[in-house]
């Protein structure tokens, strides 16, 4: 365990947040067999991506804060909150009553249907119908439904193999959303189940010396930091469509990779 550790851990966990792959998935593991001593980094490096997700809304989070002073709720904190009391409900359920994992094999195969449907969206549109996209005040706003089924979805990634973003951002297109909007409310929602993973890592961490930990951190911040911009940009740049298909194609490109190696 070192620097080359602490890297490797800041690397993992700076992007399995917000890609449609599992950090415990047969490719992951299958990667970084060659490796070890890097799971022993993951509280530093855990927080550090959610410091990324913190720092990147830092303007949204003062700015709700203050219109709640004022009782001005917007259709974005009615979403956060519908959102994290499900995935709050359906997450500590799963964590501290059944604590479901899958095998890494299965894993990467039930992130790969989850994809396969985020692609399908890409073709036929919302998997809600019109039901869900007539609930809503305006094209970009979530509605109750997309918070509860959303919230529900990012609760069931509790279940160890499971993609978190996978989950989020599937439910959120199959409701109607369009792309990046549904990027932008997966990240915003991804602090609560990283804090409830957190609390639920189990297991004593080791002693690590500060400067070791912190290079697990900073790795994951800035990896994090620079692949929520940068997924974003590339929504926008791509389109729904195009952009559906490479997020989507990757979960089934990693399952079928995870087969073959």
């Amino acid at each position: 365990m070192g620097y080359g550790a602490a890297l490797i851990a800041g690397i993992l966990w700076g992007l399995t947040p917000w890609l449609p792959v599992s950090d415990s998935g047969s490719f992951a593991t299958s990667l970084l067999s060659g490796f070890t001593g890097y799971g022993g980094y993951f509280i530093p490096a855990y927080l550090g991506a959610l410091m990324a997700a913190l720092y990147h809304f830092r303007n949204e989070i003062s700015e709700g804060s203050r219109r709640l002073l004022f009782r001005d709720v917007r259709a974005e904190m009615r979403f956060l909150f519908y959102s994290s009391m499900f995935t709050l409900l359906v997450g500590f359920v799963l964590y501290a009553g059944l604590k479901a994992r899958l095998s890494p094999v299965m894993a990467d195969a039930v992130n790969a249907v989850v994809g396969f449907l985020i692609m399908l969206c890409a073709f036929v549109g919302p998997l809600a119908g019109n039901i869900n996209v007539k609930m809503k005040g305006h094209p970009d706003d979530p509605s109750l439904m997309d918070a509860i089924v959303s919230g529900i979805a990012q609760g069931f990634a509790a279940v160890s193999g499971l993609s978190r973003p996978a989950l989020t951002v599937g439910s959120l297109l199959a409701g109607g959303l369009r792309v990046k909007r549904a990027l932008e409310l997966s990240f915003m929602m991804a602090p609560v189940f990283m804090t409830l993973r957190l609390l639920f890592a189990g297991g004593s961490p080791p002693t690590l010396p500060m400067p070791v930990a912190f290079s697990a951190f900073l790795t994951a911040f800035v990896v994090s930091l620079l692949l929520m911009n940068g997924l974003l940009m590339l929504a926008e740049k791509l389109g729904d469509r195009r952009f559906s298909l490479l997020f989507g194609g990757t979960a089934v490109l990693v399952c079928v990779v995870g087969v073959i190696v």
